[in-house]
């Protein structure tokens, strides 16, 4: 996932205007990405990420000066990440349908594999929030249920009468709670990349009768 993420966007103590400083807060960034992926969310210090990413201490203190304001930069740079991965797959339009001509599973994949191509989502995800990273957490996933009804619009699958924020959400949360699932598997599985395919085809096999039994709903109702 190659997105960049302008630092503006960021929750950081101090945002750098001159380009030196960005690319140095950009080096931290990536170094404290890369350490919460392969050492935990924990592992992240201000001495840790400097020494990771070549720089001093004091040199970062100013934008990221303790282990919650790198932890709440990291999640929010991962979340952004993600939010525009599904938006870039949408703004190209609905692809064509992967399997047995159905445009569920081409959606569903959409939403599933904006977290399977990603594990510092999983890593984050894993270790309990403070507050203010609840919070970040609970907007990520309001942002990500209002994507999923974009999604569902899209393949044209909300009808007249639906109830499309619920049904969005329903279908983002359970996606959502799979696909944490199936990382945590994946950490003791030889081929990560199976499971994850394997899950996601099982959430769409799961998601494609609600969906269309929602849509039928709503026809009833709008006939009646």
């Amino acid at each position: 996932m190659e997105t960049e993420i302008d630092l503006s966007e960021l929750p950081l103590q101090r945002v750098p205007t001159q380009a030196r400083s960005r690319e140095k807060v950009r080096r931290a960034l990536e170094a404290a990405e890369h350490i919460a992926e392969t050492e935990g969310p924990e592992a992240l210090s201000l001495t840790h990420v400097a020494e990771r990413a070549g720089l001093s201490v004091g040199a970062l203190y100013q934008y990221l000066p303790d282990r919650e304001a790198i932890t709440a930069a990291v999640q929010a740079r991962c979340y952004l990440r993600l939010e525009r991965y599904v938006d870039e797959a949408l703004a190209q339009g609905p692809p064509s349908p992967h399997r047995d001509g159905d445009p569920l599973d081409s959606m569903l994949a959409i939403v599933a594999n904006s977290y399977a191509v990603t594990g510092l989502a999983r890593a984050l995800h894993a270790v309990a929030p403070s507050p203010e990273q609840a919070a970040a957490r609970r907007e990520h996933k309001r942002r990500m249920a209002e994507r999923t009804e974009s999604a569902l619009r899209a393949f044209d699958l909300l009808p007249d009468g639906v109830d499309a924020a619920r049904v969005a959400r329903i279908v983002y949360v359970t996606v959502d709670a799979h696909m944490h699932d199936a990382a945590d598997l994946a950490q003791e599985s030889d081929d990560p990349d199976t499971e994850y395919a394997g899950r996601i085809r099982e959430v769409e096999k799961m998601l494609a009768p609600y969906l269309r039994v929602s849509a039928r709903a709503a026809d009833v109702t709008g006939a009646s």
